[in-house]
């Protein structure tokens, strides 16, 4: 996550714009003070830059932030967000909100289709 940290600050610095995904990765530092900034950034830039809307839920979710995650994944359907077709088998964070009735009702609405992976044995 540091590396991954990293990156992501310096792609903000080469495309002039942040990072949802530096707000997952410095979360997952443990460094929340500075993930809601960065959180709080991305959402202020999201009129100017774009960044799937996905993303930013993603974010808010990694920091336990489900009313904030709510409100991008509804913007993410509103926009018919091409990456809204992930949420079906994204993982993590969004794993732990995949049963809930709002979370439910956004795949329906986008004819998105929950996906299980599983792994065969290894023989």
């Amino acid at each position: 996550n540091a590396d991954a940290e990293r990156a992501f600050r310096e792609g903000e610095a080469a495309l002039g714009h942040p990072s949802p995904l530096r707000v997952v990765a410095l979360a997952r530092l443990g460094r929340t003070a500075e993930a809601r900034a960065q959180l709080q950034i991305v959402e202020q830039a999201f009129g100017k830059r774009y960044s799937p809307p996905e993303l930013i839920a993603a974010a808010a979710a990694e920091l336990g932030d489900t009313t904030t995650m709510y409100r991008w994944l509804d913007t993410g359907q509103r926009e018919r967000s091409s990456a809204a077709v992930v949420l079906g088998y994204w993982d993590r964070p969004f794993v732990a909100h995949r049963q809930e009735p709002h979370f439910q009702r956004i795949l329906k609405q986008m004819g998105v289709t929950p996906v299980t992976i599983s792994v065969p044995p290894k023989r």
